[in-house]
C-alpha cells in the first residue's frame, strides 16, 4: 500500500487523469482511491478542486467511449448469445429507464457495465455525455474535496461499504424484477 501512496503522490494531478482514464477504458484500476490520495496530499482549494475535477470528467468520458462504443459495436454477438427477443426488450428498456441509471452507476464498480449496456442500447452520444457528466462530476469534486480532509482508510472503507450496500440493492432490484417477469410470462402462457 506504502508503494502505492508514494507513486500516487509522485504523480500528482497527472495521477488523477492517468488514474481517470484507466478505469473508464474498463481496465479494472482503483481510481477512487488514487483520488482520495491525491487530494489528501495536494489539499487543493475549492476552486482547484472544481476545475480538476472538469477536466478529469472530460478525460474520463473521452476514455468511457471505449466499453460505449464495444457495446454498440458487439450487439449482434450479444443477441446470439441472449436472443434477438431479450437484447430487444432489454434496449426498449435501456431507453425508457436506463438512461438513468448511466448517472448513478458513476460512482460504483459497475459503472463500465453500465456503459456496455448503454452501447448495447444504442443511446444517443449526447445522451451518453450529459448522464455520464451528471454522474461523474460531483463523484470527482467529492471524492478531491474528502481527501482533502484527511483519514484515507476511513474513507476507503466506508466507499466499500457504500459500494457493497449498492450492488446487494441491485443484485436484489434484478432478482425482484426477473421474478416479476417469469411470473407475467407464465400467466402470459397459461391464457394461450
Amino acid at each position: 500500500m506504502q508503494g502505492f501512496i508514494d507513486f500516487v503522490q509522485n504523480l500528482g494531478i497527472v495521477g488523477i487523469f492517468i488514474a481517470t482514464a484507466i478505469e473508464a477504458a474498463a481496465i479494472p484500476f482503483p481510481c477512487t482511491l488514487s483520488i482520495l490520495l491525491i487530494g489528501s496530499v495536494l489539499q487543493l482549494s475549492i476552486w482547484k478542486i472544481l476545475i480538476v475535477s472538469a477536466v478529469n470528467t472530460v478525460i474520463y468520458i473521452a476514455f468511457n467511449y471505449i466499453p460505449f462504443v464495444m457495446g454498440y459495436r458487439f450487439e449482434s454477438i450479444t443477441k446470439r448469445w441472449f436472443g434477438e427477443k431479450n437484447i430487444k426488450r432489454a434496449q426498449k428498456w435501456f431507453h425508457k429507464y436506463g438512461k438513468w441509471s448511466i448517472t448513478i452507476s458513476r460512482p460504483i464498480s459497475i459503472a463500465n457495465y453500465i456503459t456496455y449496456l448503454a452501447g448495447l442500447s444504442k443511446i444517443k452520444s449526447k445522451d451518453f455525455v450529459l448522464y455520464s457528466t451528471l454522474g461523474i462530476f460531483p463523484w470527482f469534486v467529492f471524492l478531491l474535496y474528502v481527501g482533502g480532509l484527511g483519514d484515507i482508510e476511513k474513507i476507503q472503507k466506508y466507499l466499500h461499504d457504500v459500494d457493497r450496500l449498492i450492488i446487494v440493492i441491485l443484485i436484489i432490484g434484478v432478482t425482484v424484477g426477473a421474478g416479476w417477469w417469469m411470473k407475467k410470462r407464465r400467466e402470459s402462457h397459461a391464457q394461450e
